[in-house]
Formats: C-alpha cells, structure tokens, sequence
C-alpha cells in the first residue's frame, strides 16, 4: 500500500493528483532485487500532496504502509519498501520477497532443463551442482549473504521438493522455502 499523492510532470491540472503506486511500481521494476528502494528519489514528479513528519512516516510503514517525503534538499524520496504482511512474517521487506522470488525462479529455471530425463545419480549431481552454482552468484551479486539447500526426490512422482534456506541481503534471519519441481 502506498501512501502518497503527486503531480506528474507535464500533467495538465485537471487531471489532478496521481497515486504514487505506479511511480513506485516503476522504480521498483528497475531496480535489482537486492537493491531496496528505500531512501530511492521519486522521479518524473513536480509536486507531492502529503509530507509526512518523520513521526508520521514511521508510524505508517510500521502499519505496513509505503510512504514518501521530502528531505532536507525538498526531493521527495520514499521512506521504507515495507510489505503489508504482519510483523512476525519473513515477508515485511520488499527486497526479501524479490530475493526469494529470484532464488525460486533461479531454481524453476535450471529444472526446466532436466524435464524428461531419468534421475540419475548422473543428473542428479548435475541439478544439485547447478542449483549450488546459482546460489552462490547470488552471493557473489550479494543479493544473499548465505544459502543452503537440499533436495528430495520422489521418482515415483516424477518430482522433487528443493528447500531452500537463504539469508537475504539486508537481513539477518533465514527465509525457508520449498521449491517442488517437476521432471
């Protein structure tokens, strides 16, 4: 959810004010996953509505509420990348959720080359080398600071179950998640 209004460059007056959702969404679609948009300046804006105190901003994002304000230069930046998922979640932060999303697709991609093939002790080393490989990118990028994982196979199925624990950049717990895969 973000909390904020803004005039777009250009725009005619009677069009008002804009959400600042698709300003957001739009920084975030060009930002890596490992870069959070906190602190980010707004682009492409003459005008912002609202301008929270500093009181009032911490006040929303700790309601899981995205807002914006001016600095001490009068750019309006954004303030946090919260989440809107309750506080014990390991979700809160924007950048985790991109980081898990990516450590997930990363997966999902180096099984689609495995479809069809018997699970050989063979292939199997070649799946769990490859998964290993991408995650220690991540770590090279420093998208995450730690990772771990193990696979199950279930041939019968015709699948496995990846878990997946990795230590995002800019946190310090372990996010857990399982992958399942079919081959």
């Amino acid at each position: 959810i973000v909390a904020t209004e803004y005039k777009p460059i250009s725009a005619p007056a009677a069009w008002g004010w804009s959400n600042g959702a698709c300003l957001y969404a739009a920084l975030i679609a060009r930002l890596d996953s490992w870069s959070a948009p906190t602190g980010k300046p707004m682009y492409n804006m003459t005008n912002m509505r609202y301008n929270p105190t500093r009181t009032q901003a911490t006040a929303l994002v700790a309601k899981g509420v995205v807002p914006a304000m001016f600095d001490f230069q009068r750019v309006a930046r954004w303030v946090d990348a919260t989440t809107y998922a309750p506080i014990a979640s390991d979700f809160t932060r924007l950048s985790t959720v991109r980081i898990v999303f990516d450590a997930a697709k990363l997966v999902r991609n180096i099984s689609q080359n495995y479809i069809g093939e018997g699970m050989s002790v063979a292939m199997r080393n070649a799946f769990e080398t490859q998964i290993s490989s991408a995650l220690r990118s991540m770590q090279q990028l420093q998208a995450i600071n730690h990772s771990d994982f193990r696979v199950q196979y279930s041939p019968s199925e015709n699948k496995a179950l990846v878990d997946l624990a990795i230590v995002p950049a800019f946190e310090l717990r372990e996010v857990i998640v399982t992958i399942s895969v079919n081959f």
